[in-house]
């Protein structure tokens, strides 16, 4: 667990980052440049001690925040073009919004996480090797990785969890959107 999150007026998130990988030897990994920031739908308690079980605080995964939209707490993003409103945003807004809005250098940040995709995928590099040659060898298959990442109060990218297949469905404008064009 993570103490210190990256907040956005007060709200934790992750962000999901789709690697593409068509070669293990030699290694050729693809990270398409935009992805999916999720938000909590409740703030960030600054008692942990206390708070610690308040999961819409706490977890960003989209399945349990969506559950609050009755509540008027989790809000659909319901038009692509505004990738920067409700409770998902896009990797670019997200990037963008670090510079115009903070003044953060994020170019820097996406290094971080690229690199942290990077060495994910080389930490699973022996075993998907073996299963290639396996199945037959090198070119006949490709594998999507939905990278998911949390950013600590110092932008420091923590890997959460790997998806391989990441869900494709679209329950959003964003998401349609994102989606396509991280398969086009």
């Amino acid at each position: 667990y993570i103490p210190n999150p990256f907040l956005v007026d007060g709200y934790k998130s992750d962000i999901r980052v789709y690697v593409l990988g068509t070669s293990f030897d030699p290694l050729r990994l693809y990270l398409h440049d935009d992805g999916l920031v999720r938000f909590a739908t409740e703030r960030y308690p600054k008692n942990l001690v206390s708070n610690h079980k308040k999961k819409f605080a706490h977890i960003t995964n989209y399945s349990i925040q969506k559950k609050r939209a009755g509540e008027g707490k989790f809000v659909e993003n319901v038009d692509e073009n505004r990738a920067s409103s409700g409770s998902k945003w896009s990797l670019q807004a997200f990037r963008r919004s670090l510079r115009e809005v903070r003044g953060i250098a994020d170019t820097k940040v996406w290094a971080s996480m690229k690199d942290l995709c990077v060495r994910t995928i080389l930490a699973a590099e022996p075993k998907v090797y073996t299963q290639v040659k396996l199945q037959g060898g090198e070119g006949r298959c490709f594998e999507i990785w939905g990278v998911d990442i949390l950013l600590d109060e110092h932008l420091t990218p923590w890997l959460v969890e790997v998806n391989t297949s990441p869900s494709l469905s679209s329950s959003s404008p964003i998401d349609k959107k994102i989606k396509l064009e991280m398969m086009q």
